[in-house]
């Protein structure tokens, strides 16, 4: 199995190795970016609608009052920072929603003791240091681990001593790692929530 790599949106970049998405995966991935597009023009539009409510107002101001104006100006221009705030955070939950949904269904393809492979072998990269290192994950997936320790250990010199321990409280793609320094947990729905809180914070990086 090839190892996780960071989503960015707006960046694609095909390699060699890099695994092929189906048609209707990659379908749900330019609906995310999509769902973003059009957060933004609507973003425009609201904004545009206010600029129309200041200049209405502002010349209202000479008509019937200049104080009376700027109140409902005021007002207006409220109202529509709420609604272009409710707005995006309504976005943010459906892009974030459908690239997580789409990673899901291409993790289902893999073959479970492969996934598991890779999610431990991902995780060492973080206690790669550590010369002992105790891996917990789900008993289904114990002997996998074993039969192929030497292969997951390979790039890891630094790890001297690694033992599997079966964990029933884990499910598929379950992964703790225990070393003196502390406990990784690396189990693919964590990392997967690790991706949707970074995919919201991208969101909230891009410019408006």
């Amino acid at each position: 199995m090839d190892p996780f790599v960071r989503l960015t949106l707006n960046k694609s970049t095909l390699q060699s190795d890099t695994r092929i998405l189906k048609a209707a995966d990659y379908q749900v991935f330019e609906t995310a970016g999509q769902v973003l597009a059009d957060a933004q023009r609507r973003a425009q539009d609201i904004l545009a609608q206010a600029e129309q409510v200041y200049e209405e107002q502002k010349a209202r101001g000479y008509e019937d009052g200049m104080d009376e104006a700027k109140q409902e100006m005021a007002e207006q221009m409220l109202d529509t920072v709420g609604r272009t705030v409710d707005y995006f955070a309504q976005v943010e939950k459906r892009v974030a929603a459908v690239v997580i949904a789409a990673v899901r269904k291409i993790l289902g393809d893999f073959d479970e003791q492969e996934l598991t492979v890779g999610v431990v072998r991902n995780a060492l990269q973080v206690v790669r240091t550590q010369k002992q290192v105790t891996v917990r994950v789900s008993p289904g997936q114990e002997q996998a681990l074993r039969e192929r320790l030497d292969e997951i250990l390979a790039g890891y010199s630094g790890v001297s001593y690694l033992e599997i321990v079966p964990d029933h409280r884990l499910n598929r793609g379950g992964c703790i790692l225990e070393t003196d320094i502390g406990v990784v947990e690396a189990s693919v729905e964590v990392q997967l929530q690790a991706l949707e809180q970074a995919i919201k914070a991208r969101i909230d990086d891009v410019p408006g």
